[in-house]
């Protein structure tokens, strides 16, 4: 049970509970990529620091707005790089994972 964690995808923030620990990572739903090579640069509190400041070669995204999946290769890198920061630090192997999905 220790390996469970829930994922609420959300417009502005991204929250990761962990059973039995409680939240685990609570950042915003930002992601910074390289306009060229689509490779991440920063993800979470550290991308939205970049939003308007940064370069040409820097595209920084909100890949979920208004509760849709505007960009879901951004959504992936981002959930990938939020689920490697818990997981190197609280997690002993891989987590089973519970994500919401927005209906109606």
């Amino acid at each position: 049970m220790k390996n469970t964690v829930a994922i609420d995808l959300g417009s502005s923030n991204t929250v990761i509970y962990q059973a039995g620990t409680g939240i685990v990572l609570y950042e915003p739903s930002v992601i910074a990529l390289d306009r060229e090579k689509r490779v991440v640069k920063e993800v979470g509190l550290e991308a939205k620091k970049l939003i308007g400041r940064s370069s040409d070669s820097t595209e920084v995204v909100t890949p979920v707005f208004e509760s849709e999946v505007g960009d879901s290769q951004a959504l992936t890198l981002m959930l990938e790089r939020f689920l490697n920061k818990i997981t190197l630090r609280k997690l002993s192997a891989r987590p089973k994972v519970v994500m919401n999905v927005p209906c109606g």
